[in-house]
């Protein structure tokens, strides 16, 4: 697959799958997806504590803040906006190979949004909140 070299032939030898999806976001869960291997296991915690992610450019004035619980979850999680929110927006639940398994749109003034898992496998998974042009993703455990 052609678009996979891309990602992983970045400047320094570096490749954005192999990013902290914290800071890199959705473009790492992309990365992941594109390289198309279900067997790579990525370690996240090492990689998001190793310091600074060089492809990576954080603007802190621009970040979403936001809680999710509970963590670990069973059958529903609530995800909680550190401020009302300024406009309409999305939550998406995402896998560690960056596919979509859950969409959901929230309204201005949002502050806490109910996520129900019904169909959602036990694992590990990733949610990105998304409003105007703020994004954040926070890692989260789902026990069936």
């Amino acid at each position: 697959m052609k678009t996979a070299v891309v990602f992983a032939n970045m400047p320094g030898g570096l490749c954005a799958a192999d990013q902290c999806p914290y800071s890199g976001g959705e473009a790492v869960h992309q990365a992941r997806a594109l390289l198309g291997s279900d067997t790579t296991a990525y370690e996240d915690v090492a990689i998001c504590n190793s310091g600074p992610q060089p492809l990576v450019k954080l603007d802190n004035n621009s970040a979403l803040i936001f809680t999710v619980y509970p963590n670990p979850s069973n059958g529903y999680v609530f995800v909680k906006l550190d401020e009302a929110a300024e406009s309409d927006g999305e939550v998406v639940l995402t896998n560690n190979l960056g596919r979509e398994l859950l969409h959901q749109q929230f309204k201005k003034g949002d502050k806490t949004i109910l996520l129900l898992l019904e169909g959602i496998p036990s694992g590990t998974f990733y949610l990105t909140v998304k409003a105007q042009s703020r994004t954040a993703t926070k890692l989260f455990i789902h026990l069936k």
